[in-house]
């Protein structure tokens, strides 16, 4: 495996559980929270990319 795989999920996954964290909080708050969507959008691109790159 390389480096730059590695690096990338976990940098993804890293995004993924935070953009849940906080919309998962912001939900119990009941507010909006835009960018802990666009976190788990990023996240699962980022995602996506690693493993095609792999």
């Amino acid at each position: 495996m390389s480096a730059g795989f590695i690096v990338g999920i976990c940098i993804a996954a890293a995004l993924i559980a935070v953009g849940a964290i906080f919309l998962g909080l912001a939900k119990l708050k009941k507010k909006k929270n835009k960018w802990a969507g666009w976190f788990i959008v990023l996240g699962v691109a980022g995602l996506i990319s690693a493993i095609f790159n792999y």
